[in-house]
Parts: C-alpha cells; structure tokens; sequence
C-alpha cells in the first residue's frame, strides 16, 4: 500500500517536471503574511473580548480568516507549479482542503485561549496541528487531475511534516505570547510574528512540493498553453478581501465594546479608512479588469478570425491544387504547373502559421498526417505533370483517374478536414479557457462590490451611531453645562458663606486670644515664685499650641478655597535657618538630642520669595523631626544650585532618628488629620495638618516634597523650591586672621558632627583630623607634638564620652604652645566665667554654622598674631559681624520714649494690654473705643501713630481711616495707621491698605511686634 504512496526506487527518466512563476510564489507569502496578520489580530480582540458570546464570534471569524490564508496560500503555491500536461482539480477534495484549514486555525486559536500554555499542552498541540496541516497539504495535492501518477519521496516528505509541526508549535507560542504584549510596539511584534509565521508555512508547503513525483501514464495529454495564473491571482484577491472584511469586523466590535467602556465613542476613522481604501483597491481593479477583458477579447476575435481564414484558405488552396493538375492534363498548358507550385508553397505557410499559432501536440499529429498524404498525393500529380510535359495528355488523365489516385486523394482530403477540425477544435479551447479566465475577475469584481458593501454598512452604520451619541452627548453637554452653572452659582454662594463664616470665626477666636497671650506675657513679666511662673508658662504655651492649630485650620481653608496667595519679598534664607533653630534649640536641649545644620559654606543668595510661609514649612518638618526623635539627631541639610542668571534651586532636607514611618503610610500623611499611628496622635499629639498644609504650599512655589523612611532609624523629608534671585545684600565685617594651613583636631563622640565639621574646616584649607574620644585625642595631641606639628585649634564637643571635657581642656592649655581651645554643646554648659578659666577660648552652642566658625577662628588667630586678649567668643559676640547696623539696632532702646500713640480698640481687654505694652516702650498713650472718638482725639493731638482695630461697632476702623485720610489731605498731612484686626483670611490686608491704613498686625501679636511696627513707621 505504501508504494501506491511513496516512491522508495530511483526517480524514473520520464517524470514530468515543471517551473514555478515567480510572482505567485511571492503571491503565496504575502497571503500567508496577511492572513497571519488577520489571525493575529482577531486572536488579540478575542482574548479582550468582554463576554462569551463575542468571543466565540470573534474565535469563528479569526479561524475563518487563518484558514483562507493558509489554504490560499497551498492552492496558489501549487497553481504557482506550472508543467506541460493538462491538469485539473476536484472541487470536492479542494473545498475539503479548505475545511481542514479552517479547522486547523480554529484548534489554534483554542489552543492559545487559556491563560497558560504549558509545555506539555505546546508540544501537543504542535503535534496535532503540524499533522492537520500536512493533511490539509496532502489532501489538496490529491484534488489534482492529470494523466500522471503522484508518488512521494519519503526523506522530504518527512521534512515537510517535521516543518509543519515546528511551524505549529512556533505559531501556538506566538498566538499566545505576543498578543498578551501591551506595550506602544505591539503592532511591529504582531507584524513580526505575522511574516515569522507565513515564512512557515511556505516553508511546509515548498517542502511538500519537492518531494512530490508526477509519473506521466502511456497516454498523457499535454496543454502548452494552459494557465492558471489569472485562478491564483483571483485566490489572491478573493482571499484578501476576505481579510478585509474579517479586519472590519474585528475594528466594528472593537469600537463597539470601547463605546461600551466609554460616555460617547470616538469617530470610526479606521473603519471608514479601511472602507476607503477597498473601495479605491476594488475600484481601480474593476477598471482595470474591464479595460483588460475588452482588450483580451478583442486580440482573441481577431486572432480567431485570422485562423479561420487559414483554415479556410488551407481548404481553398488543396482545391486550387487539384484543379491546377487537372486542368494541365486536358489542356497540356504548362502554365498550370507553375500555378501549382505557387499554390503549394502557400499551403506549406498557411499549415506553418497554423502550428505555430497553436503548437498543440494533436494538432501536429494531424498536420503530420495530411502532409504524409499530401507527399504521396504530390508523387502522383509529379506523374502527371510529366505526362504533360511529354505531350502524353491521354495517359495524364489516366493517372488522375487511377483508382490509387483517387484513393489517395481521398485520404488526403480527410487528413484535410480533420485538420481544419483539429484547427476549429483547438480555437475553441483556447476561447473557452480565456472565457473561463475572464469569468474568474468577474467573478472577483462581484466578490470585490460584496466586500464593500459589507464595509461601507460597518462604516455607516458606525458613523450613524457616532453621530447619534454626539447629538445626544451635546444636549446632554448643554444640560450638564446648565447644571454646572447652576451648581457654580450655589458653590460660589457656598464659599463665600464660608469665608464669611471663616473671617467672623477668626476674629471672634482670635480676640480673646489676643487678650489671653498678651496678659499672660504681661504677668510674666511681674514677680511670682517658681510655683506660680510654671502655672503662667503652661497658660501661655497651651494658648500658643491653640494658636497654632488655628493658624493651621485657616492656612488649609485658605488652600482650599484658592484664597491664599503667596508673597514675593527680598528673603535670606540663612537667617531664616538661624531663627528656626534659635526658636527650636531649647527643645533639642530638654530632649538631649542634637540639632546640627549642614549647608554650602556659602551663604545661599538673598532670594524673592515668601519667607513667611518658607519659614512654615522648614518651622513645621523641623518641628516635626524634633517631636518624634527621643535620641540621637535632627539634621537640616540646605544647598542651592544656579540654574541660570535668574534663578535658583533650594534644596532643603530635614533628617531624623526617630519613630520612623511605616511604608503603607508614606503615601497618606500628606493628607489633612492623618498621621503615621492612631497611637502617634495620643502619645505625641497634633492635628495632622502640618504636613498637608507644607505639601501644598511646596506645590504653589513650584517645588516638589519626597519622603524616605524606615521603622526604628528615622524619616528624611525633603523638598526642592525655584526662587529668584533677590536684591538684597547682606553685610559682614570683615576680620583678619590666617587660616591656611592651620591644624585643627576636632573631638566629638557623635560621628554625624565630624562629618559636617570636617568639611567646613577642610575648605578653609585647614588641616583637619578627628577623634571620638578624649583618650585618642590626648594620643594624637601628643603625636603630633613629637613630630614638631602641633595642633593649633581643638574643638571640643561638651560631652565626649564619660569624661570631662572642661578638665581636658585645662589639661591642654598647661602644655606649651597651647592651641585655642572651641567647646561645643547643645546647650548651655557652665559659666563664661569658668570657662574663660579653664582655658576655654570660644563657646558656641550647637548648631555650628560655618559662618560663625570661620569667625571665631579668624579672632582667634589674629588675636594671638598681634599678642592680644580677648574675651570669651560666643555666638552673641559673633552676631554682630554679620551685620553692619547690629550697633545701630542695640542702641535703640530709648528712641521710643515720649512717642504720642493713640489706640482705638472697642474691646476693653485688648485696649488695656495694648495700652500697658506702649507704656512699657516708653511712650504716651491715648485708647479710645470707637472711630468717633478717634476722630475727635486726632483733631486735638498730633499722633507719631494710630493703632486701629478694624471691626468696631458705628463707625468701624475702616470708615474711621478714610475720614482721616480725607481731612489730613487738606492739611497736607500723614498720620501712620496701623490696622489691628483678628481676621486672617486672604484679602484682609489689601482690604485694609485700600482704606488708607499703612501696615497691618493680625491678632494675636507679640510685644515685639508692635515694637518693630512703631520703630518701622516713626522711623526710630
């Protein structure tokens, strides 16, 4: 049975082969590209499909698609193999063939639509799917029709199964793991697969080709002008189209489950594009189609006519023949012997141009034939034309009427007919075969008008919907927008009652808190004992943490009602830094932690800003850092970076070693009353807004904050923030003294100092080591003594291990060439006067800034230089360096005194705290309650300044200033008027400089702050 199948001898001599056209072989992959293409895609949308239904709709669709390509591609590829006998192909077996591609590319795509393909499940199904399509191959090469016997060589025919089933495996893992490929790239990875895999299946199909035998039988007709070509290309576009509309399909249902997701679906350009561009294809193809057919017929009507007059002058001319030798032998005229050769060299060209019009092996035969019976004939009539030429008419005429002339003449006139048969028959062939091929692009055309209509009704049909939803998302637009205005309205009427409600909220609690912090600061001031000044300081420090959460309430309402605009003044963040830390070191110190700074050597520029809300935010995550550490330190880092002429970068850090975070919090203790722990609020307190309100105004200053945190180590909080260069420059005494080269030691148990210090010093180009114990610096000391390279500077930390840092520094200063000795604390040590003792040359308290050790070291130095004595350096003495009106400020305390002010305030309590601060300044001091009797007052008395409460019953400060103002602008005067007011909402102030006041203090204000507002204004 295998013979029947295989062929296992040697290739015999006569096997029929034949050429394959180039263009169909190219033909054949574009098809098995594209319609692996169209699987693809389809695979893609029915592994996203949302319900059961769609996705067996879309797995039918992908498999019919798959399918044609891949069948198309075996039919073109075979119909590509041209060979000289006439064959043919069963329909049925063809139309089977086909079924078993669209089978196979169904159990692909099934096999692919799970969520995992093992390896078991691959191998599998490559198995079972190689196999299916060799079938699908083998049972297409079956269909074939001809007068030859097909046999297989079994060593390609085991390559070609061996191709299949790695082309399966190839395409089930491509099918699988490409389409789940989500990135912006995934069409070139479905392209790439796509031609992977059409390369495939040529390859199989190519390969079953090779070993395919064609063993002609005895009697094998041939048909040299057979072709199939226009078939394939009718396969070709047929199938294209075909992919086409499955394409169509698959980007309809695609817009319609995106329109399921989406309020109003987008327009569907790339169904209407690809709806164009077929209707441009088929078009163009149905033009071109007729133009062809018109000339196709025309050239073959002509041709056909033009044998038909050979065949018909081939007839006339055997007549002419016959006639010509009869009619010499009655006549004797040899003029008919001439005739006759004349006659016979055109039938001689009429049958050449007929072969060579058809060159049809039947044909020939019977040419062959007729001009075997034409040669016999010819020796017969040469007789007779003999007879003649010898004048012999009467045995001439005997020889044209001899019974083997007759005979021979009759054989030659049926070699004749069925010529001119054979002629009919083959021209007949050849206009049914180009009928037949003319039939397939028509066929084509009606195919191609199909698929359009199939597209244009997906197009319009989207169209129609996508502008249906449009009307209907307009109007709802228009409803939506009416109800948005409405709800505006009601917001905008909302926020305002809110702000309202915000302003008379933050007048009425401020008031009293005014009141409350400014007795309290006055009792301070009074004699108490200890007993009572502790009860006094928890009043005032509870007042000012309500203070605080008032302050943090209304920035949050501020933010959130877009009302909070930031200012933009002329700032040095250095000094900035340095309050903070003056305000906060006293906690540091009750805790025992340290506090240390670390920035550029170089003060950072004065920058334009707002340094209120700078100072807030640097106020709260240092505050922050402080409350949570119980050990160890809090560190701000702040640096800058030039971005250009203009502007600069502040990048601020503020490191701790406390509590931490824990990672699932980080996200949200930005947000307003949250913290890290319910536990943290009990046991450290707060609202959780500090955090929250910095975040947002990091945000309005262009800037970025970040958080790192690790449970039991600490929290790093840092920010980054854009500002412009300012203006302003700051003033520093210059102070001599040389630094370079100069030898320092620096001691310090805590290693974070040593790592800020060192630096410092190292850029000064002093020379620096460290140690972290007395004992080590007390060897190192002596060591540097023995190389005759003394220490010149110690810095001396006040708590340096169990031992006693004072002692040591005793200690040194007994020893020859003493150096300069810095004790550093985190707070207050001993007396000045026990220091300067001890041999203490400098005490600064930490944090150490750069700056101020640079100073002191530049004193130092020069003091010894020039063999002077000076008292003990510490940062007070240091403070006025910085500053070249420091002396002017110290010496201010007397120029306020006997200043006539006038306070109008309608509350008792504020008036008389108002009055007693003034009085404590040294200055005259007239109160009122009301703008009336302000008035009155201004006219008897000339005020150096008016404080002025805003909200007053009758006649309220606003209305008061400008009748003020309106008066004085006669008299060509000015009083300054300062507006006391609780409200802090965004606008008060510009509300009270429009009135015609000066300046503004916002309840509840310090002694301080009145004090800097008189000196501002009166210029004292």
């Amino acid at each position: 049975m295998l013979e029947n199948v295989f062929l296992f001898d040697s290739v015999p001599a006569n096997t029929e082969s034949g050429t394959y056209t180039p263009l169909l072989v190219i033909a054949s992959y574009i098809v098995a590209t594209f319609g692996s293409y169209t699987g693809l895609t389809l695979a893609t949308y029915m592994f996203g499909a949302k319900d059961r239904k769609s996705r067996d709709l879309l797995h039918i669709c992908g498999a019919f698609a798959l399918g044609s390509g891949i069948w198309s591609m075996h039919f073109i590829g075979m119909l590509a193999y041209k060979m000289k006998m006439t064959v043919s192909y069963d329909p049925l077996l063809t139309i089977f063939s086909m079924f078993i591609a669209v089978a196979i590319a169904y159990g692909v795509l099934y096999v692919t639509n799970s969520s995992v393909l093992s390896k078991t499940k691959l191998a599998a199904g490559a198995v079972l799917l190689g196999i299916s399509i060799c079938t699908m191959h083998y049972t297409g090469m079956a269909a074939m029709m001809m007068d030859a016997s097909l046999r297989y060589t079994p060593g390609y025919f085991l390559l070609s199964v061996i191709i299949a089933i790695t082309a399966s495996g190839v395409a089930l893992w491509m099918v699988f793991s490409l389409e789940r490929h989500k990135s912006r790239f995934r069409y070139f990875w479905r392209m790439g697969a796509a031609l992977i895999m059409g390369a495939a299946i040529c390859g199989m199909h190519y390969t079953g080709m090779l070993a395919s035998v064609f063993i002609p039988f005895p009697i094998c007709h041939h048909d040299m002008h057979q072709s199939f070509d226009m078939l394939a290309l009718a396969i070709a576009i047929i199938t294209s189209i075909i992919f086409g509309i499955a394409l169509a399909f698959a980007i309809y249902h695609e817009e319609q489950n995106a329109f399921a997701v989406k309020t109003i679906s987008s327009f569907p350009k790339k169904l209407l594009a690809l709806a164009v561009c077929l209707t441009i294809v088929i078009v163009t193809w149905a033009g071109g189609n007729s133009f062809y057919i018109h000339q196709a017929m025309t050239n073959k009507v002509h041709e056909e006519l033009e044998i038909g007059a050979l065949s018909d002058e081939i007839i006339y001319l055997s007549n002419v023949l016959t006639q010509a030798v009869r009619m010499a032998a009655y006549t004797g005229d040899l003029k008919w012997q001439q005739d006759y050769k004349d006659h016979v060299s055109l039938l001689n060209s009429d049958i050449q141009q007929t072969l060579d019009a058809f060159n049809d092996q039947d044909l020939r035969d019977a040419a062959h034939k007729t001009d075997m019976a034409y040669k016999k004939l010819m020796e017969i009539e040469g007789r007779a034309f003999a007879f003649v030429h010898e004048g012999k008419l009467t045995e001439a005429k005997d020889v044209l009427d001899d019974k083997e002339y007759m005979q021979n003449k009759l054989v030659y006139s049926e070699s004749i007919r069925n010529f001119s048969e054979k002629i009919r028959d083959a021209s007949h062939r050849r206009l049914i075969s180009l009928t037949r091929n003319l039939s397939y692009t028509v066929y084509m055309v009606l195919f191609g008008v199909v698929t359009l209509l199939v597209a244009w009704y997906f197009a319009l049909r989207s169209i129609r919907r996508w502008h249906g939803e449009k009307e209907r998302m307009e109007h709802q637009l228009q409803i939506s927008r009416a109800a948005a205005l409405k709800a505006q309205a009601a917001s905008e009427k909302a926020n305002n009652a809110k702000s309202d409600f915000l302003a008379n909220m933050s007048h009425e609690i401020r008031t009293p808190m005014n009141s409350m912090l400014g007795m309290t600061n006055l009792l301070l001031d009074t004699k108490m004992n200890a007993e009572q000044r502790g009860w006094v300081e928890i009043v005032r420090k509870s007042g000012e943490n309500l203070l605080q959460i008032i302050n943090d309430i209304l920035d949050v309402s501020k933010i959130e009602a877009g009302r909070l605009t930031l200012e933009t003044v002329n700032f040095d963040p250095h000094e900035i830094l340095m309050e903070i830390t003056d305000t906060l070191v006293l906690k540091t110190q009750e805790k025992g932690i340290e506090l240390l700074v670390q920035y550029e050597p170089e003060p950072p520029p004065c920058v334009v800003g707002d340094p209120v809300r700078f100072r807030q935010i640097l106020l709260n995550l240092v505050g922050n850092a402080i409350k949570f550490t119980m050990t160890g330190h809090v560190l701000i880092k702040i640096g800058f970076e030039h971005l250009h002429k203009k502007d600069i970068r502040l990048h601020v850090s503020v490191e701790d070693t406390g509590i931490g975070i824990p990672q699932e919090k980080l996200n949200y203790i930005f947000e307003k009353f949250s913290q890290a722990e319910e536990t943290t609020t009990r046991k450290f307190g707060g609202t959780g807004l500090g955090l929250a309100i910095c975040s947002k105004l990091i945000k309005m200053m262009n800037g970025k904050m970040h958080v790192e945190s690790t449970i039991g180590k600490g929290s790093v909080f840092t920010f980054d923030v854009t500002l412009p260069y300012g203006t302003q420059k700051k003033t520093i005494k210059q102070t001599s003294g040389h630094l370079k080269g100069l030898r320092a030691l620096i001691v310090d148990h805590y290693p974070v100092n040593l790592t800020i210090i060192q630096p410092y010093l190292e850029r000064l180009q002093i020379r620096c080591d460290t140690a972290t114990t007395i004992a080590k610096a007390r060897r190192m000391m002596k060591a540097a003594d023995k190389d005759k390279d003394p220490y010149r500077v110690v810095l001396l930390d006040y708590k340096t291990g169990s031992d006693n840092s004072v002692d040591f520094a005793k200690e040194i200063q007994a020893e020859p060439h003493a150096p300069f000795v810095l004790l550093m604390a985190i707070g207050p040590a001993t007396s000045s006067e026990t220091m300067a003792t001890q041999g203490i040359s400098a005490f600064l308290i930490k944090p150490i800034y750069p700056q101020q050790l640079e100073m002191a070291l530049r004193i130092l130095t020069h003091a010894r230089s020039a063999r002077q004595r000076i008292p003990l350096i510490t940062r007070y003495t240091l403070a006025g360096l910085f500053d070249a009106d420091s002396k002017k400020k110290k010496e201010k305390g007397a120029t306020l005194k006997g200043r006539r002010v006038l306070v109008v305030e309608d509350m008792d309590v504020n008036l008389a705290l108002m009055l007693k601060v003034l009085e404590k300044l040294g200055c005259n001091v007239d109160g009122v309650g009301s703008g009336e009797e302000a008035i009155d007052k201004m006219h008897r008395f000339d005020y150096a300044m008016v404080f002025m409460d805003c909200q007053m019953p009758d006649m309220d400060g606003y209305q008061a200033t400008q009748k003020i103002r309106n008066e004085e602008s006669l008299k060509n005067r000015h009083t300054p008027i300062i507006a006391l007011t609780a409200d802090a909402m965004t606008g008060d102030r510009e509300k009270c400089l429009n009135a015609g006041m000066d300046d503004y203090l916002n309840k509840p204000f310090k002694p301080a702050q009145i004090e800097d507002m008189l000196r501002k204004w009166t210029h004292a």
